[in-house]
């Protein structure tokens, strides 16, 4: 399997969360900033930036060590989903979904921001 596989189970994880869930995947051109994440994701109002390995063992770049901490320190979520964790990207947008349907019968609106 290459990381082409996993990057389509993840957008196939991230189509069954819509309408609350909006992605994109930036095209690296070599002109832009290094080291940004596969999948730039709105979900359930928390950024959530998914970095694409194909195996546990695959390397994180410098630059993608850079660009994972300064999302945790903006507050947002850095996840590296390879092949063997593609069910944590479920568990995890269940828990989020969870928490802000929590949030929204709190608040009596449809946004938590």
């Amino acid at each position: 399997m290459a990381e082409s596989y996993v990057k389509e189970k993840i957008k196939q994880i991230l189509k069954a969360h819509k309408p609350r869930v909006a992605y994109y995947m930036p095209v690296q051109t070599g002109y832009g900033r290094h080291g940004i994440e596969d999948f730039c994701v709105c979900a359930y109002s928390i950024w959530l930036a998914i970095e694409a390995k194909d195996t546990i063992k695959s390397k994180h770049s410098d630059h993608q060590k850079i660009r994972r901490d300064e999302i945790h320190d903006a507050g947002g979520i850095y996840v590296v989903i390879h092949r063997g964790n593609l069910d944590y990207l479920s568990l995890l947008l269940d828990k989020m979904k969870l928490k802000f349907e929590e949030a929204q019968a709190r608040k009596g609106n449809t946004h938590v921001c």
